[in-house]
């Protein structure tokens, strides 16, 4: 058991104590989290790690996708599947971008694909393909970018690919003249992964 912390609908705060040391929350007595030796948990007690407001991504578990859910980029950068997510493509590929069933289980439902069904055998030195979210920059004012006090970020992500080995990613700067470009490894093909840089 656990000492009950209950918003019941009828009755108001409800609070029901034992002395196991652990802490459960509900709502109209459904056990919405717990706090235990582990940390704060979900009611399968899994460990919940983030913290509200950390993450500047939005429709990062790629649920929402109110323009559609596949299309072909452009080079001047579509919104074609999941919102929030644009799609560039300047290149002699095929490309498609839509949203998924196929998410990490366990993590998320869906995902999005960024489909190359006709490869581009010689990339030219202006052509390109990328999926990217653009972070309005009151959103990110209090991590100092561009100033000496600038904030440490971390960037964690699910990642499945056909191809392994290296890929790259960057974090760039609303006028595209600061950024940190990096790059990450698929170890196993077609399967989720989860990165952290």
């Amino acid at each position: 058991m656990a000492t009950i912390i209950n918003a019941d609908t009828s009755n108001g705060l409800k609070l029901t104590s034992d002395t196991s040391g652990e802490i459960e929350l509900q709502s109209a007595g459904t056990t919405k989290a717990k706090i235990t030796s582990s940390g704060l948990t979900d009611i399968s007690n899994n460990v919940i790690t983030a913290r509200a407001g950390k993450n500047r991504i939005i429709n990062g578990n790629m649920l929402i996708a109110q323009r559609g859910t596949s299309g072909t980029p452009t080079a001047g950068g579509d919104y074609l599947a999941c919102d929030r997510w644009k799609a560039w493509e300047a290149s002699d590929a095929a490309v498609t971008l839509s949203q998924e069933t196929d998410g990490p289980t366990g993590q998320f439902t869906k995902c999005l694909k960024y489909n190359i069904t006709t490869a581009d055998a010689s990339i030219g030195a202006s052509q390109f393909g990328m999926v990217r979210q653009m972070i309005e920059g009151q959103n990110i004012i209090d991590l100092g970018f561009g100033t000496a006090s600038a904030q440490s970020v971390t960037i964690s992500f699910w990642v499945k690919s056909s191809l392994t080995g290296s890929h790259g990613a960057a974090l760039n700067n609303g006028n595209e003249d600061r950024s940190y470009p990096f790059a990450y490894t698929v170890s196993s093909a077609n399967t989720w992964e989860y990165k952290t840089v």
